[in-house]
């Protein structure tokens, strides 16, 4: 059962109630960009005489449990969203929307020059032959900046891609980069004639599938939550709002980790030009 705005406030709560959407009021200092998304369920565990609530926040995966005594449930929970909201907030590390020219600290792996430019509406590269994916290792024009290290803080690493594909495997690339050898990419990808996302680990050129799953947008953004040895990838269309999972495996570590954005397995006959915009490195404060 949703939990609404009149049952937040009571003091008998029902048990297993979840779903409520908490903005924090302006007077605790938070911008509306803080604004976070709580889901609440109320368990029926903890000391006689107490609640204990589970909050997650959506997207970053924010957990934590609190207990307090029923007598005072309805202005501990309140106050309880408050501070958790106030924990959820992230900061911006880095951002490029590509306007005009790439931001700084972004270097090319195997660059072709005349296969890439930044144009008005952002990034384009094209398309090309190669592939990164088991031990080829040949894809021009991977781009790659330093990431900050997941086991010191948490990041949200995202990206908005665009193309239309039409050769097997052709893909564009939001990748948790190490080397050519160990990665872990979330992908737009023509597969067996479906356009997809499909997330996908590689180690020591050793290759998993995690997901494929099936897309009905040429424009997609992607996301990758990293916290400690672990990686989620999400995606959402532009037509929806709401985050859609993809998948989630440990990091394949292997040095200093890097983002990257790739694009490979296409065709040398047709000139397609994928399109990157709203890069962006977030640190979630969890």
């Amino acid at each position: 059962m949703d939990l609404d705005d009149s049952q937040c406030s009571s003091s008998r709560p029902t048990l297993e109630a979840k779903g409520h959407e908490f903005v924090p009021p302006a007077s605790n200092g938070l911008s509306s960009a803080a604004a976070v998304k709580l889901y609440a369920v109320i368990e029926g565990r903890g000391p006689p005489g107490h609640k204990t609530i589970r909050l997650r926040s959506k997207p970053t995966g924010f957990f934590r449990r609190l207990v307090f005594p029923s007598p005072f449930f309805r202005m501990t929970f309140t106050l309880s969203l408050c501070f958790v909201a106030a924990g959820c907030a992230d900061e911006i590390l880095f951002q490029d929307n590509f306007n005009g020219k790439l931001g700084r600290d972004w270097t090319w792996v195997r660059e072709d020059p005349k296969s890439w430019r930044v144009a008005e509406h952002g990034l384009e590269v094209r398309v090309q032959p190669g592939n990164m994916w088991g031990p080829a290792n040949d894809a021009r024009n991977v781009l790659v900046r330093n990431a900050p290290d997941p086991a010191k803080i948490a990041v949200q690493v995202s990206v908005r891609v665009a193309n239309q594909p039409t050769a097997q495997y052709e893909q564009v690339d939001m990748v948790w980069f190490y080397d050519d050898r160990y990665m872990v990419k979330l992908v737009q990808e023509m597969v067996d004639g479906k356009l997809s996302i499909v997330m996908g680990r590689e180690e020591a050129d050793q290759t998993q599938t995690i997901a494929i799953i099936p897309l009905q947008s040429f424009t997609v953004q992607l996301q990758f939550l990293v916290v400690g040895n672990r990686i989620r990838g999400q995606f959402r269309t532009p037509d929806s709002p709401a985050w859609r999972e993809a998948g989630q495996c440990s990091l394949p570590a292997h040095g200093a980790p890097k983002a990257s954005l790739q694009c490979y397995q296409g065709s040398a006959a047709v000139a397609h030009w994928a399109r990157f915009t709203e890069f962006c490195i977030r640190r979630l404060d969890n």
